[in-house]
């Protein structure tokens, strides 16, 4: 009799533990905010995820915070028939930000007096950066001069000169060119007797009368 007495009273114990188990109180709670402004994220959605296959199990719901001048918000997961351990995952989302996952795990050691209260604290979901490029202009850049071998190449488009105008008028403004008196023309100080534009060459003599068209003048 005394031995049917204890087992009996070791099931009831058995089965006291196993209740208490499965009747467990979570209250569990979780603040998004922006990243920079730190502000509460009210629109935002927190769910828990199984952390097998990724599917949603059960959602957050929102809480106003009742007693500052501002209000405030939190997001909470209650329930009250919980089994431990409690092993998820915790989605964070909000239209315009990046989306947060968190793993949350609760162990039967952190259950006091039939509940366990979590609280996740503040989470900084960084905002969707949506950048428009402006339109792109793209433009090749022209050379004005250019050594060929021994031969300096200008490029008679890079000077700007008035329609109709003489040989003369553009070599004055060719960079280390000078044109001195009766058509002789020194670079850097170096004397040249001819000048060739396109496929003519012209004499120092013939400067001075040579009408200016739009093709490269070759030194």
């Amino acid at each position: 009799m005394k031995h049917a007495r204890q087992l009996l009273f070791s099931i009831l114990l058995f089965l006291s533990v196993i209740a208490s188990a499965q009747n467990t109180d979570l209250y569990i709670t979780v603040d998004p905010i922006d990243a920079i402004t730190e502000s509460t994220l009210t629109e935002a959605r927190v769910s828990l995820l199984n952390p097998t296959d990724s599917t949603e199990v059960d959602t957050f719901r929102r809480l106003k915070i009742i007693g500052d001048m501002i209000p405030r918000y939190t997001f909470v997961y209650e329930n009250k028939q919980t089994t431990l351990p409690f092993k998820y995952i915790v989605r964070i989302e909000n239209e315009g930000y990046e989306t947060s996952y968190a793993n949350l795990s609760i162990l039967p050691s952190e259950e006091k007096q039939g509940e366990v209260i979590r609280d996740m604290g503040r989470v900084r979901l960084p905002r969707i950066m949506k950048r428009k490029l402006d339109e792109l202009v793209v433009s090749a850049t022209k050379i004005m001069m250019v050594m060929k071998g021994d031969t300096l190449v200008y490029d008679a488009t890079m000077f700007q000169l008035a329609e109709g105008s003489m040989l003369d008028e553009l070599i004055k403004q060719l960079p280390g060119v000078r044109l001195e008196e009766g058509g002789r023309i020194t670079v850097n100080g170096h004397f040249i007797s001819t000048v060739c534009w396109s496929t003519e060459r012209i004499s120092s003599a013939e400067i001075l009368k040579w009408p200016c068209k739009t093709c490269p003048p070759i030194w």
